[in-house]
C-alpha cells in the first residue's frame, strides 16, 4: 500500500488542454470552412447526436419531459405519451436545459459548449484516479491522454477500425458523444477516485465519500443505462476483490455497500416504474435480445483477460503482491468487461452490448494497465523504465497524435453533413416566421435536413431516419409515415426495392427495425431475407397504387423542403397538394401546401 500524496494539479491541467484542443477541432474546422457564413450550427461527430440535440431543443423550449420532437407531440392530459429512454435518462438533458432557458441559449449552442467542458472535466477526472493511485501525476498526465484518446484503438474501431475495413466503427472520442455520455462520464470516473480515497478515509469523511458514491450511481441511474449498470457491475467486481484478498476488512466494505445499495435500491424504484410505462416499441428501436449466450470475443474483454493472465504470472514470480490495494483495483477494472459483456448469460436479456466497449470498457482496460505501470514502475529492475519521463513523455505525445487523427478524419467525414445542418438554421427560422404556432407539418426532400430541423425548430416533420426512437408513433404509424415520405419523393416500387437491396441502413431500419439492419447493434441478430424485402416493396406498391386523398389528409403537411441541387419528381406530391410560389432561402425552396 502507498500513503496518499499530494496531487500536483498543474499535470491535471495540461492533459486536460491537450484534450480540450481535441474536443474543439471539429467545431473549429466547422466555422473555418464555412467562414462568415457560419449560422451557429454545433459540428457532430456521432448521427445519433441529431436525436438528442432535438430532444434538449424540446426542453429549452418549454415541453415537458415526455416529448417527441420530431412528430411535434408531447405529453398531455388528454394524450399522454408512453415513456422512451430520453424521457427516462432526463437528468442530463435538463442539466443542459435549464441554464440555457435562463440564459436563452440555444441546443446547438449548449452542444457546442458542452464539448469542450466535457472533455476538460473527464480528462482531470482520470488524471485524478490514476495520480490517486499510482501517487505520480506524470504517469497520471500520460495515461489521462492515452486512457481518452486511444479507446477506439482497444476496441478495434475508428480508424484502426477502418484499417481492418470495420464498417461500424467510431471514428472520434466516443466518451465526448453529446449529451450522453458526455455528461455522466466525468461522474462515472469520479465514482472510482471515490472509492479509492475511501479505502484511506476514516469518520465523517469515510461517510461522505461512500454518500457522494451512492449519489453518483443515482445520476447515472437517470442519466445513461450503460454507465449505471456498468458501475453496479464494478462495485460488486471491486467488492469480491477486496473480500477474497483482504477479508479482515470486511465489515467496513459491507457496511459501506450496503449504504450505496440501499441508496441505489431507493433509487430503482421510481426509475423501474418509468421503465415500465415505457412505449411498446422501445425494446424493438434498443434492440433487446433474449440470450443465454457468452460475449467473450470483444476486443477489450480479450485484452483485459491477457492483463489478467500476466497479472497471475507476475504474482507468481513474486513481481506483484495481491495484497497491494493498487494491484486488487487495477484487477477490478479488468474483471469489468467480462461481466458486462457476460451478464445475459445469467439475465438472458442482451441490449446492444457494443455500447460497453464504446463507452465503458475500453476505458476501464487502459485505467488498469496505467495503474498496474506505477505499480511495476516503482519495482526495481527493468519495470522502472516504465516511468521513465522520456517514456512517458512519448506515450502522451502517440495517444494525442492518435486522438488528433481522429478528429481531423471525422471533421472532413462529417462536413458536408455539418454544412447541410448550419444551412439549415436559415430554413428553420424562416419556417418559423411562416408558421409562429409549429403546428404544420414539414416535409424536407434531403432525409439529413428532417434529421436537424428539429434542432433548431419546433416543426414536426413527416418522417426521419431517428423517429422511431421517440415514443409518438406507433410502428404501423411509422411504416405509414415512411412510405408516405416515399410516395411523396416519387419513389417507385422498383426503385425501393433497388434501394433496399443496396443495404441501405437507414431504408432498412425504417421498414426492419435498427438491429435487422445494422447487426452489429444486437447479438444473433437475423439479416433481412428477400423475401421480406419484396413483401415490404408489394405494401407500398399497393398503397402508392391506392393512394387517396384521405390518406394525403392523414398527415397533412403545411410545408415542402426542396434542395435545389437534388432533383425531384413532383408528380404525387403535386397532385393532392397546392404549391404557393415558394421562398427561397439560400440552396433550398420552402413551399406552402394546400390540400387539394
Amino acid at each position: 500500500m502507498i500513503r496518499e500524496v499530494d496531487t500536483d494539479w498543474k499535470w491535471g491541467l495540461l492533459a486536460a488542454a491537450a484534450l480540450t484542443l481535441l474536443a474543439l477541432y471539429p467545431q473549429i474546422y466547422l466555422v473555418v470552412k464555412e467562414g462568415r457564413s457560419w449560422a451557429g450550427a454545433y459540428a457532430y461527430f456521432d448521427t445519433d447526436e441529431v436525436a438528442y440535440s432535438s430532444y434538449l431543443n424540446a426542453l429549452v423550449q418549454g415541453r415537458p419531459r415526455r416529448s417527441d420532437p420530431y412528430s411535434g407531440k408531447y405529453d398531455e392530459l388528454a394524450n399522454p405519451l408512453p415513456e422512451s429512454l430520453f424521457s427516462v435518462q432526463f437528468l442530463p438533458p435538463y442539466l443542459l436545459a435549464i441554464p440555457a432557458r435562463a440564459l436563452g441559449i440555444s441546443a446547438s449552442t449548449i452542444f457546442i459548449i458542452l464539448m469542450p467542458l466535457a472533455a476538460f472535466l473527464s480528462a482531470l477526472a482520470v488524471f485524478w484516479l490514476i495520480a490517486a493511485t499510482t501517487g505520480d501525476s506524470r504517469v497520471a498526465t500520460a495515461g489521462a491522454i492515452a486512457v481518452l484518446c486511444l479507446g477506439t484503438l482497444i476496441s478495434g474501431q475508428g480508424q484502426i477500425g477502418a484499417w481492418l475495413g470495420e464498417k461500424h466503427g467510431w471514428s472520434y472520442l466516443p466518451f465526448l458523444r453529446r449529451y450522453i455520455p458526455a455528461v455522466p462520464f466525468p461522474f462515472f470516473i469520479l465514482l472510482f477516485v471515490l472509492r479509492w480515497k475511501s479505502l484511506y478515509a476514516t469518520g465523517k469523511t469515510f461517510w461522505l465519500q461512500t454518500g457522494a458514491c451512492a449519489a453518483i450511481v443515482v445520476f447515472l441511474n437517470f442519466s445513461y443505462f450503460y454507465l449505471w449498470t456498468s458501475a453496479i457491475a464494478w462495485l460488486a467486481c471491486f467488492s469480491v476483490v477486496w473480500l477474497i484478498a483482504r477479508p479482515q476488512g470486511w465489515r467496513r466494505l459491507v457496511l459501506s455497500n450496503s449504504i450505496i445499495g440501499l441508496v441505489v435500491i431507493m433509487s430503482a424504484i421510481p426509475y423501474f416504474i418509468l421503465l415500465s410505462n415505457r412505449s411498446t416499441s422501445t425494446d424493438q428501436i434498443q434492440a433487446l435480445v433474449y440470450t443465454r449466450l457468452p460475449d467473450l470475443f470483444r476486443p477489450s474483454e480479450l485484452l483485459a483477460i491477457a492483463c489478467l493472465i500476466l497479472i497471475a504470472i507476475l504474482i507468481v514470480k513474486r513481481k506483484l503482491s495481491p495484497k497491494e490495494n493498487q494491484v486488487l483495483f487495477a484487477v477490478s477494472f479488468l474483471l469489468l468487461p467480462v461481466v458486462v459483456f457476460n451478464q445475459q448469460v445469467f439475465t438472458g436479456r442482451s441490449l446492444q452490448p457494443f455500447h460497453y466497449e464504446e463507452f465503458v470498457t475500453t476505458y476501464a482496460v487502459l485505467i488498469a494497465v496505467f495503474i498496474l505501470c506505477g505499480v511495476l514502475g516503482r519495482k526495481e529492475g527493468r519495470f522502472a523504465v516504465l516511468l521513465s519521463p522520456r517514456v512517458l513523455f512519448w506515450i502522451g505525445v502517440i495517444s494525442f497524435a492518435y486522438g488528433a487523427n481522429g478528429a481531423s478524419g471525422i471533421s472532413r467525414a462529417a462536413l458536408d453533413d455539418n454544412i447541410l445542418r448550419d444551412k439549415s438554421i436559415a430554413v428553420a427560422k424562416q419556417l418559423e416566421e411562416l408558421d409562429p404556432s409549429h403546428k404544420g407539418i414539414v416535409m424536407p426532400l434531403n432525409l439529413r435536413q428532417g434529421e436537424v430541423l428539429p434542432t433548431i425548430g419546433s416543426h414536426p416533420v413527416l418522417w426521419a431516419v431517428h423517429m422511431p426512437v421517440f415514443p409518438g408513433n406507433s410502428e404501423d404509424e411509422l411504416t405509414e409515415r415512411f412510405f408516405f415520405y416515399v410516395y411523396y419523393c416519387g419513389v417507385s416500387p422498383d426503385a425501393l426495392l433497388k434501394i433496399l437491396n443496396s443495404g441501405d441502413s437507414a431504408v432498412l431500419s425504417a421498414l426492419f427495425g435498427p438491429n435487422r439492419a445494422a447487426p452489429h447493434l444486437a447479438m444473433n441478430s437475423t439479416p433481412v431475407s428477400q423475401n421480406e424485402i419484396e413483401t415490404a416493396v408489394a405494401r407500398y406498391s399497393k398503397l402508392s397504387a391506392h393512394f387517396e386523398k384521405q390518406h394525403a389528409e392523414k398527415y397533412l403537411l403545411a410545408f415542402l423542403v426542396v434542395d435545389k441541387t437534388m432533383p425531384f419528381d413532383s408528380a404525387n406530391i403535386d397532385k393532392w397538394y397546392e404549391r404557393d410560389h415558394g421562398y427561397e432561402v439560400g440552396d433550398f425552396i420552402i413551399y406552402g401546401l394546400k390540400i387539394r
